[in-house]
């Protein structure tokens, strides 16, 4: 009985992507990882999160100090384009799943106009409003934005992903609907040289390491990156560590962004 229901929900999770190729390396990844975890245990984190926290705690400061030190002015979205916003806000409420939560948009969007982008990559986008922010900013230059996304399996969330871009927007607009693995390199492709990265997605140390280095090889010079929920673990901290860059550590709401310059 134990093993047809094990069966009953695996095929219960994954059958409404049978037929999309682009998600099978993720569902079999998640698969094989958690019966590694079942047999052998979670693995122990190399720093705590209680560390990541204080590491962050140390550094940050507010999103308009940020913004200063960046040189950039500091623009909230929502001000600027209120009748936009309230048509996102009532087409959040009309889905039906629950996703992440909006983030630091006014960081987003400031850091895209004192940058004058013209590309950029994001890594995860349910309801869409760090995608909205940023292709607000990059509509004024005709740029484009690449995105990439793994659907929620069990919520079924495919048809809801970015539920809050207005269509006026999405011609300036990809989405890669698979994990980071698969749709980093293809964006990064796609994209060639970009002008910033917004990280919001696979928040494992290892997941976070491999993203942040292919993001940070299609940087250009002076170009940045965003990493959102760095006081998770200390994944971000370790890249930074890597590439011996001192980041920018921004605190809003109780929650840690990071901010790199390449330079």
């Amino acid at each position: 009985m134990r093993y047809f229901r094990a069966a009953f929900n695996l095929v219960y999770t994954y059958y409404p992507y049978l037929l999309k190729p682009a998600v099978w390396p993720a569902i079999w990844r998640m698969e094989i990882a958690e019966r590694v975890s079942r047999l052998f245990g979670k693995q122990k984190p190399s720093r705590t999160a209680d560390a990541a926290v204080d590491w962050c705690a140390h550094l940050a400061i507010s999103t308009e100090d940020a913004l200063a030190e960046l040189n950039v002015a500091v623009a909230n979205p929502e001000t600027i384009y209120p009748e936009v916003f309230d048509q996102a806000k009532q087409a959040e409420g009309n889905c039906p799943i629950k996703m992440g939560g909006a983030g630091n948009l006014t960081l987003l969007y400031s850091l895209v106009e004192g940058l004058n982008a013209t590309r950029g990559i994001e890594t995860g986008v349910a309801y869409g409003w760090s995608s909205l922010a940023t292709l607000l900013s990059l509509q004024k230059r005709q740029g484009q934005l690449f995105s990439v996304d793994l659907p929620y399996f069990k919520l079924r969330s495919d048809n809801w992903v970015g539920c809050v871009v207005p269509s006026g927007l999405r011609g300036n607009w990809q989405i890669y609907r698979c994990a980071d693995r698969e749709g980093l390199p293809q964006a990064t492709r796609a994209a060639g040289s970009i002008d910033f990265a917004h990280y919001d997605s696979d928040k494992s140390v290892p997941g976070r390491l491999w993203g942040y280095d292919v993001l940070w090889n299609a940087l250009r010079s002076g170009g940045l990156v965003v990493s959102d929920d760095i006081g998770d673990n200390d994944g971000f901290q370790q890249f930074c560590e890597k590439i011996g860059i001192a980041p920018i550590v921004v605190v809003d709401q109780g929650k840690y962004q990071g901010i790199l310059r390449k330079p």
